[in-house]
């Protein structure tokens, strides 16, 4: 894989990686539209692995990593490292002419496996234990079932909510927070899935 780039190589990916840094300059501090700059930062390195292969890529995408350290900050870097891996799946897959089914599976998985670990790596790192946010998000549910109750006693299902609704819902809480990283990756899953599947068409 190591090799010694050719001039073309190394104009082209050096252009990529500035206008990927240019669009990551853009997703930092403009207000609105960030979505759209984040997209063009994984087209740009999909087309680099086009017409360069994966290894002038991933030379590109280090050079951006180190000039948005530089110029942005190291806040920046987790979202251009996202879109540089993303540009790499789509442009190998696309070099390799592989069918939009696999593309779609692979790239929900690999998604909502690397957000999955991200994290929970951001919260190793800074210390604060995952089952905080689980016993936020207890406390959310907490405070919104009474909510439910009430309103489906004033619209007069207060007792197919007490017999049927209610009882089941409770178990699939209580599954859901206590398995409540498989539920995570599920949802990172699903939600993937919906978004390479649209991105795919």
């Amino acid at each position: 894989m190591f090799r010694n780039l050719q001039a073309i190589e190394i104009a082209e990916g050096a252009l990529l990686a500035d206008i990927a840094v240019a669009f990551q300059f853009l997703v930092a501090f403009l207000p609105v539209g960030s979505g759209f700059f984040s997209v063009m930062n994984c087209t740009v390195f999909t087309i680099l692995v086009l017409r360069r292969g994966i290894y002038v890529e991933l030379l590109a995408m280090c050079v951006a990593l180190f000039l948005v350290c530089i110029l942005i900050g190291p806040h920046g870097c987790i979202s251009l490292v996202s879109q540089g891996l993303g540009g790499a799946f789509l442009g190998l897959t696309m070099k390799h002419r592989f069918h939009y089914i696999p593309i779609t599976l692979l790239g929900a998985l690999a998604a909502a496996t690397y957000l999955f670990l991200l994290t929970i790596g951001v919260a190793w790192l800074t210390g604060i234990p995952f089952d905080v946010y689980v016993h936020s998000l207890h406390h959310a549910y907490e405070a919104i079932i009474p909510i439910v109750a009430l309103v489906a006693q004033r619209v007069g299902l207060g007792s197919v909510w007490q017999q049927n609704l209610y009882p089941q819902i409770t178990l699939f809480s209580q599954w859901i927070f206590t398995y409540w990283a498989l539920t995570f990756y599920c949802a990172l899953l699903i939600v993937w899935y919906s978004y390479t599947k649209w991105w795919m068409r």
